[in-house]
């Protein structure tokens, strides 16, 4: 599944702190050769392979390149703003319900970096996400996109009866078939919305 939401509904990068300090150097002029996300590409065996972008190449040259793309991609975020056109975070939902980024980590910690140190007039882009992916085969983890547990939260909260409180707006219909305690929730919403205007 597909969808839009608030880049502050997406947990942080576990990659984070890396980036920002990488970026706190390059913003401060320093040489970046040394810099934590250089660190960790040079240290891939300790972490599960190289990036595909680094297979085949002179790791040096690689890792300079990379970092190149990344600056650009920076810059380009700083100047025009997160562009709602960029290709889905892979993300999943945790148990906890917390959404996790498989892939996506840099684009969502410059959005997150440029609003922690106020270089962006976006406060909190919409980014678009996707549940539907499959690491298989790739990553040795085997991950797999998972979208928010609904039907087993919903269902846990009346102790497993497929009963809602009121109505919840699923593009999926997971919860077709669900009883709703208060049917005129929407009507109730709508009143609500007309008085607040008047």
């Amino acid at each position: 599944m597909k969808y839009k939401i608030k880049s502050s509904l997406i947990e942080p990068s576990w990659f984070e702190d890396a980036i920002f300090k990488t970026l706190d150097m390059y913003r401060a002029g320093e040489d970046l050769k040394y810099s934590p996300m250089n660190e960790f590409q040079r240290n891939c065996k300790s972490w599960g392979g190289k990036h595909m972008s680094l297979i085949g190449k002179d790791l040096e040259k690689g890792i300079e390149d990379r970092m190149k793309d990344f600056l650009e991609l920076y810059e380009s975020i700083k100047k025009d703003g997160y562009k709602e056109d960029s290709p889905p975070f892979f993300v999943w939902f945790d148990e906890d319900g917390f959404i996790r980024t498989y892939d996506g980590h840099h684009r969502l910690s410059i959005v997150r970096y440029l609003k922690k140190n106020n270089l962006t007039t976006a406060i909190d882009p919409l980014i678009e996400v996707s549940t539907d992916w499959d690491s298989k085969g790739i990553d040795p983890t085997g991950i797999k996109g998972r979208d928010f547990p609904l039907v087993e939260t919903a269902s846990s909260i009346w102790g497993g009866q497929k009963k809602l409180y009121h109505y919840v707006n699923d593009p999926k219909n997971r919860l077709n078939g669900f009883v709703r305690q208060r049917p005129d929730s929407t009507e109730r919403r709508d009143w609500i919305l007309k008085k607040l205007k008047e």
